[in-house]
């Protein structure tokens, strides 16, 4: 019975499809910046305190100020990207994103409507799988 329970402990299920392998509790007492980092991968889930520091200064102190910084940009450039992408999907010009863009303040939102999205979807396909689609939207048809 002791032995059931110990296993319990160490993996306790989350949900029916996620089970926690490892979790650590944040020091009640820290004040440090510390979060809780969580990653998810083959139905298993695992959460560990880890401290960026507790402001900028405390970060660049921690991991360099080289270090800090090229993180910063390789998010932004993602954020960016992010947005290129929307811009694009919606037809409108990505050059305008240039004066546009500020990293942390969210951008215009672009709606786009389904029938865009489901054209440019199929123009994305090879020319077999364009006609398949075709012919299942036809079956749905009649």
């Amino acid at each position: 019975m002791a032995e059931e329970n110990e296993t319990e402990e160490e993996t306790t299920s989350i949900a029916p499809e996620v089970e926690l392998v490892t979790s650590v509790e944040i020091p009640e007492d820290a004040d440090d910046g510390t979060i809780l980092v969580e990653a998810v991968k083959n139905s298993k889930k695992a959460v560990i305190p880890y401290c960026f520091g507790a402001d900028l200064d405390d970060m660049v102190s921690r991991f360099t100020a080289e270090v800090v910084f090229s993180q910063a940009r390789a998010q932004m450039k993602i954020k960016l990207q992010a947005a290129m992408r929307g811009w694009i999907l919606a037809g409108k010009e990505c050059a305008e994103l240039t004066e546009k863009f500020i990293p942390g303040v969210a951008l215009e939102r672009i709606v786009t409507t389904t029938p865009d999205t489901a054209e440019k979807m199929f123009e994305s396909l090879p020319a077999d799988e364009q006609a398949a689609f075709i012919e299942r939207l036809r079956a749905k048809i009649q």
